[in-house]
């Protein structure tokens, strides 16, 4: 992989990653900061990260990179969304963070990676590093949830 095309798959792939970041961590800055480490490890490991997964390794060094960033900001980050949420009127993008934060944390990412990234079962298997099976359980579940929290609201 050369400079030109590391360019090309930034220029690909960074609003998707962005976009995944972003939804699950609820920090947009938070995302641009991962964001940049997800292309630095690529760049880093270009000549191990097979070009026809590229994608895979994107999203699966997000995810990882994202699960530490919670794990040490998870006080904080409870915090900062109770208070957003105590809200009487939520708007749409509003609402759908809410039921987003509402979910555990492998539900949350399997169903990001699935409807707003488009990823396969078996491709979220792999980027999550859990069984396909557990994949479509945490979607199913996600899914109830959201119907119930919505229904409450």
């Amino acid at each position: 992989m050369n400079e030109k095309d590391f360019k090309r798959l930034i220029e690909l792939h960074s609003d998707d990653l962005f976009r995944y970041l972003a939804k699950s961590l609820g920090d947009t800055e938070q995302a641009k900061d991962l964001l940049q480490e997800c292309f630095l490890s690529l760049w880093n490991h270009k000549e191990a990260v097979d070009g026809n997964k590229v994608k895979s390794y994107l999203f699966a060094t997000a995810h990882n990179s994202m699960l530490k960033a919670i794990r040490h900001n998870k006080v904080v980050q409870t915090a900062t969304f109770e208070s957003r949420y105590e809200q009487q009127n939520l708007e749409n993008s509003q609402l759908i963070d809410y039921l987003l934060q509402s979910l555990g944390e492998k539900m949350r990412q399997c169903l990001i990676l699935k409807d707003w990234q488009g990823f396969s079962i078996k491709e979220i298997a792999q980027i999550m590093q859990m069984s396909e099976e557990n994949v479509k359980i945490n979607l199913f579940r996600a899914r109830i949830k959201l119907k119930e929290v919505k229904a409450k609201l």
